[in-house]
């Protein structure tokens, strides 16, 4: 996913398998084992921006967490965050986690189940890609459109939380078509 959304990392951390990951990291905490919080990591992308990577070590996770990361993220001069929670987390965390920062911090949680998988390998899922602010503008005059007239993805819809997607945002969906060999539409990030 980090790969994905253009921040570099190793292929040797993308290519580990289950099995590999237990092996490295140990299977559950212990005393001679890391905690998950140990697992913490920053990545960049070519521009410099960083993401953390957080893995709290609570099974539930509480606004106490929350802060932490938020502090963490503020010190390290952090603008993205994705929180890897075990099952799940608290109402007034997840409040916490849509305000922290506003505008500025962008902070995701996904459970481990979630990520399990990727959902973009997947046959029924259609290619995704995100235009630049340059090529939203040049949609919308090539078009006529308005923002109010482009189709709708939900924030919450699993590949645009995958990619990271923000509202406002313009997504290039690219599906196989039986009769027309390639259809294209867009959708506006809601």
């Amino acid at each position: 996913m980090c790969r994905d959304r253009g921040f570099l990392i190793e292929d040797n951390e993308c290519t580990m398998t289950e099995d590999g990951f237990k092996d490295t990291f140990g299977s559950k905490p212990s005393e001679d084992e890391p905690k998950r919080s140990e697992m913490n990591v920053v990545v960049e992308n070519e521009h410099g921006e960083s993401l953390g990577l957080f893995f709290p070590d609570e099974q539930k996770v509480g606004i106490a967490a929350v802060r932490q990361i938020v502090e963490s993220m503020t010190d390290n001069d952090m603008r993205y965050a994705i929180v890897v929670v075990r099952v799940g987390m608290t109402p007034s965390a997840k409040k916490a986690l849509q305000s922290a920062g506003g505008d500025t911090l962008q902070i995701q949680s996904f459970t481990e189940a979630e990520l399990m998988v990727n959902i973009t390998e997947h046959e029924l899922v259609p290619k995704h890609e995100l235009l630049t602010p340059e090529e939203k503008i040049a949609l919308i005059k090539r078009y006529k459109l308005k923002e109010q007239q482009i189709p709708r993805i939900k924030v919450s819809d699993p590949v645009a939380k995958y990619h990271g997607l923000r509202r406002g945002q313009i997504v290039k969906i690219t599906r196989d078509s039986p009769t027309a060999g390639r259809y294209v539409t867009y959708r506006i990030v809601h």
